[in-house]
């Protein structure tokens, strides 16, 4: 959708699509992951109702960009870390 938005193909550009999360029962957080250098990932966030950006700049080659946040340990770290909160919002079982 951030790619559809950005190259301002929406009918109309005060029309913000609203994402699916808040009102699914299976998913109840849009954590969106995006990097300038990437071509294949775009902001959602202001996009996609409920979605929460993190830009995570990887400079790494243009090839690779994309599955590149997938070899830093810091990336993971975020990830248990916002894995842990919709853990307890959601009253379940203690992650880690």
């Amino acid at each position: 959708m951030g790619l559809f938005k950005e190259l301002g193909l929406f009918l109309e550009e005060t029309a913000t699509p609203s994402a699916p999360v808040a009102r699914s029962p299976h998913l109840g957080y849009f954590w969106n992951v995006w990097s300038p250098g990437d071509l294949l990932s775009f902001r959602a966030e202001g996009v996609a109702g409920g979605a929460h950006d993190l830009e995570f700049p990887l400079g790494g080659h243009l090839p690779s960009e994309h599955v590149a946040y997938l070899h830093h340990p810091t990336f993971y770290r975020t990830l248990a870390a916002k894995l842990r909160v919709q853990v307890r919002r959601r009253g379940g079982a203690r992650l880690g």
